[in-house]
C-alpha cells in the first residue's frame, strides 16, 4: 500500500509539472495492477506473506501452492511415505511405503540411499514431513508452476504413477536383491553355497549320493565336494542339511504341518522286548525339532581304517533325508534302553539343542523310500495303540552314509541279495555290522553297514540299532 500511495503522489506531481516536457504520465490503474501483482506473487492464498514465513517449516521457493498445504504434502491425497530423492529420479524404485530388506546400500539411479529404509524414514539425512530438501521442493522435484492437485511434478506423477516411465508401486529397486530370488534357498549353506554339485563326486558314488538331493523335497539337503588344500582336487564328499525330516513327528512345533500327536505309551508295546516296567514313557522333556546346519565331510576315497576309532556321542552320519544318525549309546548318565521310550512315531527324537536324530531303524523314512513296513496294533485295557515297524526285509534299501564314507543299508534280516540277485548270508556280517558285496547303487563290491538286527551286534537287544560302537573306515569331519 505504501508503494501505491507513492505512485499516486508521483502521478499528481507529474500532472502538475506539465506533460509538455515529454514526461510520460503513469496510468494509476496500471500502477495499482502492478502493485497488486507484486502482492499476489508475495502472498499465499491464505493471506500470509511467503517472503519470510514458512509453510509448516518448509520453504516454497516461490512456487504456487494453489490452496494446498505444502507440509510435506500428499499429491492427490496419496501418501508418499518414502525417503526424499534429493532431486534424483527414482528409476524403478518402489515408492509405496514398503520396506525393501536389501535396500540398505543400494542407489536409486545414482542418488545415495545412505542406508535408509522405504517406510517413511529419511534418505540422505533429510526428513520428509515439512523439511526442506536441500533447497528443492518437498517432493524432490521442481514445482515449476505446476499445480499440486494431481498434477505432475516436473513431469512425473506421484499417486501410483511412473517415475521416469516405470511403474512405481510394483517395480524393484534398481538391481536390488528380491527376497524371493533363486539364491535365497542356499543362503544358509556353509560349504555347498551354490546348492548341490555332483560334478567332482567319484563316479561310483554319484548314483547313491544323488538320492540325498531327491529324497527330502522340503528342507535343505545338498551334496557337493570340497578342496581344502587348494590343489585343485576335491578332498571331501560333502552332505549338508538343516537336519529336518519330511515325515510326521510329535517333536515338530504345533504350527508345523508335520506335527502329529503321539501317545508315548505306544512304545511300551513297540519295544516290549526291552520294556521291563522301570522306564518312563513320555516325550524328551521340552526338546523340540530346531533347524540347524549339519555338515558331513566324507573322504573322497573311503578306506578301511587300520586302527578303528570309536563313534562319538552325537552325529556319526546322515540319513538320506538329511537327518542325523546317532549310535546306540545315550548321553552319559542315561541308558539308551530308557531313551527308547521317548522316541516318536518315526523312531526319532531331538536332543537338548533340538537336533533330531535316529538311534534305530528310521521306519518312516523306510516307508517313504518305498521299503517294507508292517502296520501293528495292540489293544490294552480298551486302548488301541498303532505303529509301523520294519519287518527285517529291507537289507537292500540305502538309508544313508556314515562320516567315514561307507553307506548304510536296512536290517540284514535273512533275505539279503546282492546286485545280481544272489543270496547273501547274514553270517558274513563283521564286528562293525557290515560286509562287502555289490548293491543296487554300487556295481562293484563295496563295504557297507547294515542296521543291526535283533540277533547281531551291540547289546543283542531286539532293537534295530544304527551301528556298532566303532567306524569301519577312516572318519572324515562332522560339523555343526
Amino acid at each position: 500500500m505504501e508503494k501505491l500511495l507513492l505512485i499516486a503522489l508521483t502521478t499528481i506531481m507529474l500532472s502538475a509539472c506539465g506533460a509538455e516536457e515529454g514526461i510520460t504520465q503513469v496510468d494509476e490503474d496500471s500502477a495499482t495492477e502492478a502493485v497488486e501483482n507484486v502482492e499476489d506473487a508475495a502472498t499465499d492464498d491464505d493471506g500470509s506473506a511467503d517472503d519470510s514465513s514458512t509453510d509448516d517449516g518448509s520453504t516454497d521457493d516461490g512456487s504456487t501452492d494453489d490452496g494446498s498445504t505444502d507440509d510435506g504434502s500428499t499429491d492427490d491425497e496419496s501418501t508418499d511415505d518414502g525417503p526424499t530423492d534429493d532431486e534424483s529420479t527414482d528409476d524403478g524404485s518402489t515408492d509405496d511405503g514398503s520396506t525393501d530388506d536389501t535396500d540398505d546400500d543400494s542407489t536409486d539411479d545414482g542418488s545415495t540411499d545412505d542406508g535408509s529404509t522405504d517406510d517413511g524414514s529419511t534418505g540422505d539425512g533429510s526428513t520428509d514431513d515439512g523439511s526442506t530438501d536441500d533447497g528443492s521442493t518437498d517432493d524432490g522435484s521442481t514445482d515449476d508452476g505446476s499445480t499440486d492437485d494431481g498434477s505432475t511434478d516436473d513431469g512425473s506423477t506421484d499417486d501410483g504413477s511412473t517415475d521416469d516411465g516405470s511403474t512405481d508401486d510394483s517395480s524393484t529397486d534398481d538391481s536390488s536383491t528380491d527376497d524371493s530370488s533363486d539364491e535365497e534357498e542356499v543362503v544358509d549353506a556353509t560349504v555347498c553355497t551354490t546348492g548341490s554339485d555332483l560334478g567332482d563326486i567319484p563316479a561310483t558314488y554319484v548314483n547313491a549320493l544323488e538320492k540325498y538331493t531327491t529324497t527330502n523335497s522340503e528342507y535343505m539337503v545338498y551334496v557337493c565336494t570340497q578342496d581344502t588344500n587348494g590343489d585343485g582336487e576335491a578332498d571331501y564328499m560333502v552332505v549338508e542339511s538343516t537336519n529336518q525330516p519330511e515325515h510326521e513327528s510329535y517333536y515338530f512345533a504345533d504350527d508345523n504341518h508335520h506335527h502329529e500327536d503321539f501317545d508315548f505309551n505306544t512304545n511300551k508295546y513297540k519295544y516290549d522286548a526291552v520294556h521291563d516296567g522301570s522306564q518312563r514313557t513320555g516325550p524328551a522333556g521340552q526338546n523340540m525339532i530346531e533347524e540347524q546346519t549339519v555338515v558331513m565331510k566324507m573322504p573322497i576315497s573311503p578306506q578301511e581304517a587300520t586302527n578303528k576309532t570309536d563313534t562319538p556321542y552325537g552325529t556319526i552320519g546322515l540319513a538320506i533325508n538329511g537327518v542325523s544318525f546317532f549310535n546306540e549309546n545315550a548321553a552319559p548318565g542315561d541308558d539308551i534302553t530308557e531313551e527308547l521310550f521317548t522316541f516318536d512315531q518315526c523312531s526319532g527324537h531331538p536332543q537338548g539343542s533340538g537336533l533330531y536324530h535316529y538311534h534305530v531303524d528310521p521306519v518312516c523314512l523306510i516307508r517313504d523310500l518305498g521299503g517294507d513296513v508292517t502296520e501293528v496294533s495292540h489293544t490294552e485295557s480298551g486302548t488301541t495303540y498303532n505303529w509301523i515297524e520294519d519287518p527285517g526285509t529291507n537289507a537292500g534299501l540305502l538309508i544313508g552314509f556314515l562320516v567315514d564314507g561307507f553307506p548304510v543299508y536296512g536290517p540284514v534280516g535273512s533275505s539279503e541279495t546282492d546286485c545280481n540277485g544272489a543270496a547273501i548270508s547274514a553270517s558274513s556280517i563283521d564286528d562293525y555290522n557290515g560286509h562287502s558285496h555289490c548293491t543296487g547303487e554300487f556295481d562293484e563290491a563295496i563295504y557297507h553297514y547294515h542296521v543291526k538286527t535283533a540277533e547281531i551286534g551291540g547289546t543283542h537287544e531286539s532293537v534295530f540299532w544304527i551301528t556298532n560302537s566303532q567306524y569301519f573306515g577312516v572318519p572324515g569331519v562332522m560339523q555343526r
